[in-house]
């Protein structure tokens, strides 16, 4: 047995002295040479490449950071509204519009008048005998934006003669004495809140059998009479603002004759009251239009 391990012992020692002459040949260490300088090569492109990325998203964060913590530009928001005149529970804005605190606590917005709203003005005779059409005019309430009817609710014309003031109805029959005082005005239900800043244009017409108008009334009222009623708490606060008498006439120049005899058998007179709301600044916009008739029969004294 020891001679075999022997034996074996020293075949090994052979192979490893002809291997380690075949390593040490010329031609084997330049191969060998040649391969670890290639890897090394391979080590060294590995590294500059990722030193290269590395770098690039460096750079790229560089540029981008700042950007990222630099404050967005900012946009005006669009529909800004400058204040320019408050007044108790009034707001006036910078492009016409009006902000309401009504009695009840609910914010209501009047927008900027339209074009082609009502102004504060006396009726000229141009428009009152030639342009306005009185039978056209339709009865009640026209509302100048949709949130008006939260602002104002019945509105009433009125017969005034040494009694006082009476409620008339749309349509009703008043016999009217030749050499009597009696006039017309008009009310109206509004939210307490604006009953200080409200105004009125008022203008009625006279209006004979053909559709032409025979005479017409035209009349600012700025100051008119408020009333208070009900509570608060139970929710029946109101106010009642009410108009001084329409006084005097003009009459038009095509007035068709027979006036008197026309007038006598009974003739429709037009009422047509606008609501403003006044700031005490400068500003007023126009909130509801109240249109009525009644037939006016008059009688000798």
């Amino acid at each position: 047995m020891s001679d075999m391990i022997d034996g074996l012992s020293t075949i090994a020692n052979e192979v490893g002295e002809q291997t380690a002459s075949r390593m040490a040949a010329p031609e084997v260490t330049v191969a060998l040479q040649a391969q670890i300088a290639r890897g090394v090569r391979r080590r060294r492109t590995s590294a500059a490449a990722l030193a290269g990325s590395v770098l690039a998203v460096i750079v790229a964060a560089i540029v981008v950071v700042p950007q990222l913590l630099q404050d967005p530009p900012l946009t005006p928001a669009e529909g800004h509204r400058e204040v320019v005149a408050t007044n108790d529970s009034l707001v006036t804005y910078d492009d016409g519009s009006m902000q309401v605190a009504t009695a009840a606590g609910s914010i209501v917005d009047i927008p900027p008048p339209a074009p082609n709203a009502p102004t504060f003005g006396v009726q000229n005779v141009t428009d009152a005998c030639t342009v306005a059409e009185p039978t056209a005019l339709p009865p009640g309430w026209v509302a100048e934006f949709p949130a008006a009817t939260e602002l104002v609710t019945f509105g009433r014309p009125l017969l005034v003669d040494a009694e006082g003031y009476h409620v008339l109805r749309q349509g009703q029959q008043v016999h009217v004495v030749d050499g009597d005082d009696t006039a017309f005005a008009f009310s109206v239900d509004v939210d307490p809140a604006i009953a200080p800043f409200v105004m009125f244009t008022m203008n009625s017409y006279i209006v004979m059998p053909d559709g032409t108008t025979a005479f017409y009334t035209s009349q600012l009222e700025s100051q008119p009479a408020i009333d208070y009623t009900g509570d608060q708490a139970s929710g029946t606060y109101t106010a009642t603002v009410t108009t001084s008498p329409m006084a005097g006439a003009s009459y038009c120049e095509k007035t068709p004759a027979g006036f008197e005899e026309a007038i006598a058998l009974g003739v429709p007179r037009y009422m047509s009251v606008v609501l403003f709301i006044n700031d005490g600044s400068g500003h007023l916009s126009p909130i509801a239009q109240h249109n009525s008739w009644v037939t006016i029969i008059k009688e000798d004294s």
